[in-house]
């Protein structure tokens, strides 16, 4: 063989064992890919755990608290000068909805007791719309006999109450 196609022999093979390096190199990386891949599909169970959970605004301020303590669950959203304006609560008593103004006052309720094997007390629901603290306002409250209305004037004296107690057996009044 003359030397030309003995060198040209000699860089073929070693281009041929290159090529099946290469070769070797990309199905090992596309097995490591489609392994990851297919690791990547599977949805792990994300779970978090705690007594208190906090959501500040961009600025650190508090806008949110949700906490369980003793036997109860309370949701608190914050207006932005940090005062309590929305509570949202479930204890072993009942739930409530509680909707605050910026100074802290009393604006709207909703609540349903619960009641206990052997107590006496049924359960009740109150609805109460609220004006200034002690001022007017409309609370509407049920329990399983009985269905009370109560309008209170500025002072916050009854101005206006009916029950169904008090109601015609014809419904008409």
């Amino acid at each position: 063989m003359s030397p030309d196609v003995e060198s040209l022999s000699i860089a073929v093979k070693r281009l041929q064992r290159e090529n099946s390096r290469l070769k070797r190199l990309a199905a090992s990386v596309l097995v490591v890919i489609g392994a990851a891949l297919f690791m990547g599909q599977s949805h792990p169970t994300r779970k978090l755990e705690c007594e208190s959970l906090a959501l500040l605004s961009p600025d650190g301020s508090m806008r949110a608290t949700l906490e369980a303590k003793d036997k109860s669950a309370q949701l608190i959203f914050y207006g932005s000068g940090g005062k309590q304006r929305l509570k949202i609560e479930s204890d072993d008593n009942g739930e409530g909805i509680e909707l605050k103004d910026d100074s802290g006052n009393i604006l709207a309720t909703v609540s349903v007791a619960l009641q206990k094997p052997g107590e006496l007390s049924p359960a009740t629901s109150t609805i109460a719309a609220l004006g200034m603290p002690g001022g007017p306002g409309v609370v509407m409250g049920a329990t399983k006999e009985l269905a009370v209305i109560r309008v209170a004037d500025k002072q916050g004296h009854r101005t206006w109450a009916e029950s169904s107690d008090s109601v015609p057996a014809t419904g008409t009044r």
